[in-house]
């Protein structure tokens, strides 16, 4: 009988021992596996973030050059600026003369706007008229060489060719334009302030590389994580994720490149000794398991490792609250109402949001979003102390807004409410990107209690009249049913 007990006393040590050993190894992978999530997932975030952070910069870069282009094109469009030919072919050297210094004045009050290096019209026989520094022509005029012929040579049999590098020289970036056989446009900028606008706000470890059409690196803020040549040549902006580096690339308006590398040496070892910190708090856990024989119990690991994953309740763009968070919050809010209150319910959408992202990229589309959340949230009083109003982002150009315009005159109360829809749109012309009139909306209202006393139902309402405005045409539809009808 002794020795039955201990048989069995012997058979359960070893199925515990097995059920130990098979909970520590099984705690071991799913800490391994959970440092590799972890790590991946962080992985994704910074590749998000150097992605938007070389969107923002190539937008910046892209808009300096233009910038130079378009001062270049506002220039050549006057037909004054060729007098100087017809005057030196007819062989008037005093009408010569004089053509030239009003071109020059006129050149240079132009490329004062903006303090460029050199800012001149060259001329068939070498003559500059505008701002011409002596060491662009010392550069440009070696070996004896004229400044025209020397440009043509550059040109090549380009209308209009950037110019990074002049004899291993690459102080300055030229724009060289054709105007006709007799003329050319010549501009510049030390490359040092494209330097200054890439490394400006980036980290020590983030390394920045502008390079030219051909693939030549122009500038590089510091090179402590290089890239691989071959993986950047696809224009276009995309994003590499490799285990020690991210590699994000975009291409600018100039065919040139912007390329942002990350080094992720230290995060893979940081998430590296996470993950052995973790592996030893496992093999701990199972000491204090062996002594206390199993005090602490298996069902309260699972249940806090269940906790782990938390849904965000706002916007990571702009910080508004999320379609799930505004539908709790605002519905709490319409329960509490009181019957005579004045609640309207708008649906707002950023209409042209497709044109806004063809015309000026990721970072315009995301800029648009984040003023228009701005503006709506001034607009309706959201930013003031106490307010009742309320802004979320409920769709990718969709913003939902409750606001109170309760007061003791019903009649008042909704035409205030009606006269901040007209307004609003008399306001919209402090929102805009480039220009006044860039961003547009389309707003659906809906009343609370005249059209429903549900969210739900008042979403839904709001809505329609917002898919009736865009079917319409019109700014915004406001559904009024003591009218009958939706109104403008």
């Amino acid at each position: 009988m002794e020795g039955s007990i201990k048989s069995t006393s012997g058979s359960f040590k070893k199925i515990r021992s097995m059920y130990i050993l098979i909970f520590v190894l099984t705690c071991m992978v799913i800490m391994i596996l959970f440092g590799y999530m972890t790590l991946v997932g962080e992985m994704r975030e910074q590749a998000k973030l150097i992605s938007s952070m070389s969107s923002r910069t190539a937008g910046a870069l892209s808009l300096y050059g233009d910038k130079l282009e378009d001062s270049g094109v506002a220039l050549l469009c006057d037909d004054e600026i060729y007098s100087y030919n017809d005057a030196m072919t007819s062989g008037d050297e005093y009408q010569a003369s004089k053509l030239l210094s009003d071109t020059s004045k006129q050149v240079i009050r132009l490329g004062l706007m903006d303090n460029y290096c050199d800012f001149a019209l060259i001329y068939a026989d070498s003559v500059a008229a505008g701002r011409l520094s002596d060491g662009t022509r010392e550069l440009l005029c070696k070996d004896g060489q004229l400044l025209y012929p020397a440009l043509r040579n550059l040109l090549g049999q380009n209308k209009t060719v950037w110019v990074t590098d002049i004899g291993g020289n690459t102080s300055k970036i030229f724009y060289i334009r054709a105007a006709n056989d007799k003329t050319i446009f010549l501009g510049s900028f030390y490359s040092q302030e494209l330097a200054e606008m890439i490394s400006a706000g980036h980290e020590e470890d983030v390394s920045c590389y502008l390079l030219d059409a051909k693939g030549k690196i122009i500038i590089c803020n510091n090179d402590d994580c290089p890239f691989d040549p071959d993986a950047v040549t696809d224009n276009g902006s995309f994003c590499i994720t490799e285990f020690d580096k991210l590699t994000a690339v975009t291409t600018l308006s100039s065919d040139w490149k912007l390329v942002i590398t990350k080094d992720n040496t230290q995060l893979v070892n940081t998430y590296g000794v996470y993950t052995l910190e973790g592996l030893a708090i496992v093999l701990a856990a199972l000491v204090i398991i062996i002594i206390y024989s199993f005090a602490v119990s298996r069902s309260s690991q699972l249940i806090a490792a269940n906790n782990l994953a938390v849904s965000p309740a706002l916007d990571p763009l702009t910080g508004l609250h999320n379609a799930e968070e505004a539908e709790n919050l605002i519905a709490d809010k319409i329960d509490k109402c009181p019957a005579a209150a004045t609640i309207l319910l708008a649906v707002i959408h950023i209409s042209n949001i497709r044109d806004i992202k063809n015309n000026y990229g990721t970072s315009g589309y995301h800029g648009a979003i984040i003023k228009s959340s701005h503006f709506i949230s001034r607009y309706f009083g959201i930013y003031e102390e106490n307010s009742p109003n309320l802004i979320a982002k409920t769709g990718e150009n969709e913003f939902v807004v409750y606001a109170d315009f309760s007061q003791y005159d019903l009649f008042k109360a909704h035409d205030a409410l009606e006269n901040s829809l007209k307004t609003f749109f008399d306001s919209i012309k402090d929102c805009y990107l480039d220009h006044e009139g860039d961003i547009e909306y389309t707003i659906g209202a809906a009343i609370y209690p005249d059209c429903s006393k549900d969210y739900d139902e008042l979403y839904d309402i709001a809505a329609d009249a917002l898919k009736q405005a865009e079917a319409e045409g019109k700014p915004y539809v406001l559904c009024r049913p003591d009218k009958g009808e939706n109104n403008k």
